[in-house]
């Protein structure tokens, strides 16, 4: 009888999928489709050519082979929608392309089918779909390199409603409670889940534009209505599931890039970032596949402040600040007799001057509420429109400025000794790059590495720079961010025997960097240094010192003069000063002529070092 029941179901399932299991090319086939493998998120691996989807979640296919075999998962999913029609309003992108394919028969995603999924799709009413940039964010880990999330633009949509509209946003799922070394190890090695959400655009304005400080570029998509809707069913498919969350490669970018493939498969662009996806790079491949209609910036409120700052008279900014001062509003210290010149202009600075540090202060609204009215009603006074303009968006955008991966060979001399030196730096920009795109007096350098061959024919590790993040912000009266570097790597240590062995090296530093006239930038950081390494006496040496120096940017060139003074205070018992002063002369955006001059002294020796070569950036 047993016998008999499985002869039965084996029939009844092979008479139910036999125009499909009749045609194992054709399925075989189909589950290579490109479409197919978007939409479970397949990719083939680096290291061994096998397709396997990036999805984490066991509930997300229908094969207990599904994450490794496309075709298992191909046939699990005819069988299953078949048997199951309601299975499609869980995966209904799946369902239509299965349709369009004629693998089922019938669609059943319609609004008497699926009341959830058609109630979620009908908040966004969409027209266009919009890619949203936040510009890079040092102060934070996951957007020093910049975001991208998209926005679904609804019909009849305006300015004063933009807000209003819901965004789709991929992020890892982390606890706030983690330490920052916590936070960066599991960010880089798939710590964190990362997940879909989806919420509206006023709270990542809120958060970006305002909290952060961060401009925003839109870049309004020309995906037709089929390709939005498809983006969206897809989007439905995702919510419930998580993905392992890469700072490097499956980020923010990545995923959006492999929403996009869904919507128009042909693109392919996730096939472009294989090893690595920096915001900006995935950027200009969207740029460069003719997918955008239309570019919007949004100016953040430090820009708008700035630019407001930019316009209003010199001779106004002390009486300014006093009136952005609570104490000095509640205290009634200024009034229009006494000041004559307090114009609409500088009521409108103060006022936007104290919410802005109210803001980054995290001070509650209450704690300004009183001062700030009575600015409003200062202003109200006055019968005069707005003096200010709006900041123009900048001439180059996030997307225009050079590429990140650099290759730079030089020819160079250390002392006596001569070599070719061959640097690789995967990402992303230094204080001597060309700066159009990129945040002012900022520099991250990600894994560069200098491979020396010197003129004795020995080939060796010069340096190795894991992580370095400079932030040199200026200051002024209105603004007063801190400058700050972070730099871990192997480097090269000069000895008083003349040994230079190569020594992990950790140093940090905080400090002030101040804007002078034109194009010149000076700075001042107090820095501690730690270093580990046998070849060391004591084995390590802990520093204490300064790091100064001045930057100077022309139109096609830059350079950068500093000087380093550390005195040990534990362990190795040493000075180490060092002098460098390197330039760039930028033949094209990704093609710059460098050179380099240091000299160092420690314990009464000198060591002198030059080279000159060519970066290239792709």
């Amino acid at each position: 009888m047993n016998h008999r029941l499985k002869t039965l179901l084996t029939l009844l399932l092979f008479l139910q999928i036999a125009p499909v299991i009749g045609a194992p090319d054709n399925i075989a086939a189909l589950s290579r489709d490109s479409q197919w493998l978007a939409l479970l998120q397949y990719q083939r691996s680096d290291w061994d050519g096998a397709l396997r989807s990036e999805v984490d979640s066991e509930d997300f296919f229908l094969s207990d082979r599904g994450k490794v075999d496309p075709e298992d998962e191909l046939l699990a999913n005819i069988r299953d929608f078949e048997q199951k029609p309601d299975l499609q309003c869980r995966f209904p992108a799946r369902a239509q392309w299965l349709q369009s394919q004629g693998l089922i028969d019938t669609l059943s995603i319609g609004e008497g089918h699926c009341p959830e999924l058609n109630q979620w799709l009908q908040k966004f009413e969409p027209e266009h779909i919009s890619l949203i940039f936040p510009a890079a964010y040092l102060n934070s880990p996951s957007s020093m390199f910049g975001h991208l999330f998209l926005r679904v633009d609804q019909k009849n949509q305006r300015d004063e409603n933009r807000l209003l509209a819901q965004t789709i946003n991929f992020a890892a799922n982390v606890n706030h409670d983690d330490p920052e070394l916590i936070y960066a190890y599991r960010g880089l090695f798939g710590g964190y889940p990362g997940v879909i959400s989806v919420m509206p655009y006023y709270q990542k304005v809120k958060e970006y534009s305002e909290v952060e400080n961060r401009d925003i570029w839109e870049y309004r998509l020309n995906l037709n209505a089929e390709e939005i809707h498809r983006l969206l069913l897809h989007t439905w498919e995702l919510l419930p599931a998580h993905f392992d969350y890469f700072f490097f490669d499956e980020n923010c970018a990545y995923r959006i890039l492999t929403l996009l493939d869904v919507a128009r498969p042909s693109l392919q662009l996730t096939q472009q970032f294989s090893t690595y996806a920096i915001p900006s790079d995935t950027l200009r491949s969207i740029v460069a596949g003719n997918l955008v209609a239309k570019v919007r910036y949004r100016p953040s409120m430090a820009t708008e402040l700035k630019y407001k700052i930019e316009q209003l008279p010199v001779s106004l900014h002390p009486l300014t600040l006093a009136l952005a001062d609570p104490s000095n509003i509640l205290q009634e210290q200024h009034h229009d007799e006494d000041h004559p010149a307090i114009t609409a202009g500088a009521l409108e600075v103060a006022f936007d001057l104290q919410r802005y540090q109210a803001q980054q202060q995290q001070l509650p609204r209450s704690s300004v509420a009183d001062a700030s009215l009575e600015l409003l009603k200062k202003r109200s006074e006055i019968a005069a429109p707005s003096p200010y303009r709006a900041p123009p968006a900048p001439t180059v955008r996030d997307d225009e400025g050079h590429r990140t991966f650099q290759v730079a060979l030089s020819r160079g001399q250390n002392e006596d000794v001569e070599y070719t030196l061959l640097r690789i730096r995967p990402a992303y920009h230094d204080l001597l790059d060309p700066p159009a795109g990129y945040p002012e007096g900022a520099q991250i350098k990600f894994l560069e590495t200098d491979l020396a061959l010197r003129e004795t024919g020995t080939l060796r590790l010069e340096r190795f720079t894991g992580l370095n993040i400079t932030s040199l912000t200026p200051r002024d009266a209105f603004f007063k961010p801190l400058s700050w570097r972070v730099d871990a790597g192997l480097y090269r240590k000069y000895l008083a025997d003349g040994d230079d062995p190569l020594v992990p090296t950790l140093n940090v530093g905080i400090g002030h960097s101040y804007r002078l006239a034109g194009q010149h930038q000076i700075y001042l950081l107090a820095e501690s240094q730690l270093q580990h390494q046998h070849n060391l006496p004591s084995n390590y040496a802990a520093s204490l010192g300064l790091h100064g120096g001045w930057l100077f940017r022309g139109e096609n060139w830059q350079q950068h003069l500093s000087l380093q003074l550390n005195e040990a205070v534990a362990g190795y018992d040493h000075h180490y000063h060092r002098l460098n002063w390197e330039v760039s002369y930028h033949l094209g955006l990704n093609l710059s002529l460098v050179g380099q001059l240091s000299a160092t002294t420690t314990e009464g020796n000198w060591f002198h070092q030059q080279r000159l070569g060519l970066e290239w950036r792709f």
